[in-house]
Formats: C-alpha cells, sequence, structure tokens
C-alpha cells in the first residue's frame, strides 16, 4: 500500500512538474492574448449620395452643402472631389415573346446606356425567355467594350414566355465576381 501511495505521489509530481515546465519555453499567456493594433489616420475617404424626399440624385453638390461631424465635433473637408466612380452593370433583358414589339427600343436603350457609362464599368448582358443565357462571349465575364456589347444586346431573339426570377436571380450571382463594390442590375421587362 506504502509503495502505491508512493507511486501515485511520484505521478502526481511528475504532472504537476509537466505542467509548470512546458516543453514549449513561450507560456500559454503569449497565445490567448487579444492582438492590439492602433493607427492613426490623417485623411478618411467619404463616398456620399444625396436624395431628394422623392428619393431621385441630387446632382452637382459643391464642398459647402456638406458638413462632416466626427464624435460631434465639426471636421474641415480637406478634398472634394466628384466622380463618376466605376459600377458593376448587368444588363437583365427580357426577350420573350410579348417584348418582341419593343425589341427595338429595349436594344438602342441598352445600347445608350452603355455608350454613356463609365470607361471603368463593368458590364453584362443576361437575356431571359423560357430560359436564361448570358450574352458575352464564352470567357467574358464583364466588358466594357461597347462594340461586344451592341453584340451582346442583339444576340438573342425573343420567343417563349418570361423566366424572370429566374434572370434576376442569375444576374445577382454573377454580378459578386465583379472586383468593384458599386453593382447594380438594369432590367428590363413587360413584367
Amino acid at each position: 500500500m506504502a509503495i502505491r501511495l508512493g507511486m501515485a505521489s511520484i505521478l502526481i509530481l511528475i504532472l504537476v512538474s509537466a505542467k509548470a515546465y512546458p516543453d514549449d519555453p513561450r507560456s500559454e499567456d503569449q497565445f490567448i492574448s487579444p492582438l492590439k493594433f492602433s493607427v492613426n489616420v490623417g485623411l478618411v475617404l467619404l463616398p456620399v449620395t444625396v436624395l431628394d424626399k422623392s428619393g431621385r440624385f441630387v446632382p452637382n453638390l459643391d464642398r459647402e452643402a456638406f458638413t462632416v461631424y466626427e464624435d460631434g465635433i465639426e471636421q474641415k473637408i480637406e478634398v472634394f472631389d466628384q466622380k463618376d466612380l466605376p459600377v458593376a452593370v448587368g444588363l437583365i433583358i427580357d426577350n420573350s415573346k410579348s417584348m418582341i414589339p419593343q425589341r427595338e427600343d429595349v436594344m438602342s436603350a441598352s445600347i445608350a446606356l452603355a455608350e454613356s457609362s463609365n470607361p471603368g464599368d463593368h458590364i453584362f448582358v443576361v437575356h431571359f425567355h423560357e430560359h436564361v443565357v448570358f450574352a458575352l462571349k464564352l470567357g467574358d465575364a464583364f466588358t466594357s467594350d461597347i462594340d461586344e456589347l451592341k453584340r451582346a444586346v442583339a444576340s438573342n431573339a425573343g420567343y417563349g414566355k418570361t423566366a424572370l426570377y429566374d434572370a434576376i436571380v442569375a444576374g445577382l450571382e454573377h454580378v459578386q465576381h465583379s472586383e468593384l463594390t458599386r453593382r447594380v442590375l438594369v432590367v428590363i421587362s413587360d413584367g
């Protein structure tokens, strides 16, 4: 019995020693301490879009139209710039049978939108009728090339029913692949 107690005491002493002197010289505290990171920023970019009470865009505002506060203290606006920032645009075009009479107008409006867009915009075209069809040539997820967009807009003849929801879901999934953070779908349909 004394031998057993002695062995148990030695075993407990070994276990306590192992905990007190781990093989790794670094203590456990080094692994669980929270990461601290601090930075002083001299300039913060603040993109702004202004809408009126009816939800329409208010263009051409100057620096004096804005006041910026941080923690209740008014801040000086160091740089003020109005830019047409690039955006990823999905043209979701209804090519069902009911849209055949409007096809020329739809093509003209789609091309006008593409021609007036920012050269840095990423645009793709999705046609839908009974099926959803991506219209850019294979391998091109987006383009800024106006001629390619004209071909894509004109590439699908109207027929069949309307898979509107499928086209919107496909467009939403596709637009997420753009590295641009501003993204929009333009849906052209009679419902």
